[in-house]
């Protein structure tokens, strides 16, 4: 039998942690068009006319929508992970980019110092 890689390993168990994050929610989620609203007004111009376009139903099923709901009723993802990982995985989730500065490095390497969606 292959031994397994130990980053892959690694990852496996930060991702599975946050799939527990939200299953194991201590209150519903239950977020309000008021919600969907404040959350879209958070993000970048391009991400937020795409989210629009989707719009709020299917929006509900979004894991971003829905930690930024949780995280304003004061259940944090951060909070949830350190206690869960060990602290050897908490470090490496900790020094995962961000989607902003993934975005970031995405848009300098490809030359294009606009944001996809905006205009010229």
């Amino acid at each position: 039998m292959r031994t397994q890689n130990p980053s892959f390993e690694r990852h496996r168990r930060i991702g599975q942690a946050i799939c527990r994050y939200f299953m194991e929610a201590p209150i519903p989620f239950n977020p309000s068009w008021q919600d969907y609203q404040q959350w879209l007004d958070t993000l970048p111009n391009d991400e937020k006319i795409y989210f629009r376009g989707l719009g709020f139903e299917v929006c509900l099923a979004v894991n971003a929508f829905k930690r930024h709901w949780y995280e304003a009723h004061h259940y944090r993802l951060r909070d949830y992970l350190l206690r869960q990982l060990s602290r050897e995985d908490f470090e490496t989730y900790s020094q995962l980019p961000t989607v902003s500065q993934l975005r970031a490095n995405w848009l300098q390497a490809s030359g294009d110092s606009r944001r996809m969606g905006s205009a010229n």
